[in-house]
C-alpha cells in the first residue's frame, strides 16, 4: 500500500512541476492601463501557450480582448482588439502556425465588477479560448 502511495505521488508531484500545458482554453495574459503591449510576466505564459499549440497544430484558437470599465465602449472596443491582435502576435512572431482568430469585447463581459484598482487590472486581459 505505501509503494502504491509514494508512486501516485510521484506522479502528482512530476505532473504538477511540468511547465507544459494540457490545455490552453481560458488561459489569460493581463496588460497595463490603456496599454496593449505585452508585458514581461505575460511572456511567460504566451510563451507556454506557444509550446502547446507548436505541439498541437490542429488546435484553432480565439483571442478575446477584454478591458476595464472606465472609458466609452467604442474606445474599449478597439482598445480590446489590440490587445488581442497583440497577443496573437507575440505566439506568431513565437513561430505558432495554428488559426487564430481575434474578437474584441471591450466592457461588455467584465469578469470583476467591482471598481478597486484590483477589480480594473482582472479586467484588463486577453483571453485564449480553443475551439473544437
Amino acid at each position: 500500500m505505501f509503494k502504491k502511495v509514494l508512486l501516485i505521488g510521484s506522479i502528482v508531484g512530476l505532473t504538477a512541476c511540468s511547465s507544459s500545458l494540457t490545455s490552453i482554453d481560458s488561459r489569460q495574459v493581463h496588460f497595463d492601463f490603456d496599454k496593449s503591449e505585452i508585458r514581461s510576466e505575460a511572456k511567460t505564459e504566451l510563451d507556454k501557450q506557444r509550446d502547446y499549440l507548436s505541439a498541437n497544430p490542429d488546435q484553432a484558437i480565439r483571442i478575446e480582448g477584454h478591458t476595464d470599465s472606465r472609458g466609452t465602449s467604442e474606445y474599449n472596443m478597439a482598445l480590446g482588439k489590440k490587445r488581442a491582435m497583440s497577443t496573437k502576435s507575440y505566439l506568431i512572431d513565437g513561430g505558432v502556425e495554428n488559426n487564430i482568430s481575434t474578437v474584441s469585447y471591450g466592457k461588455e463581459r467584465l469578469s470583476s465588477l467591482g471598481t478597486t484598482e484590483s477589480d480594473h487590472e482582472e479586467n484588463r486581459k486577453a483571453v485564449s479560448i480553443e475551439l473544437k
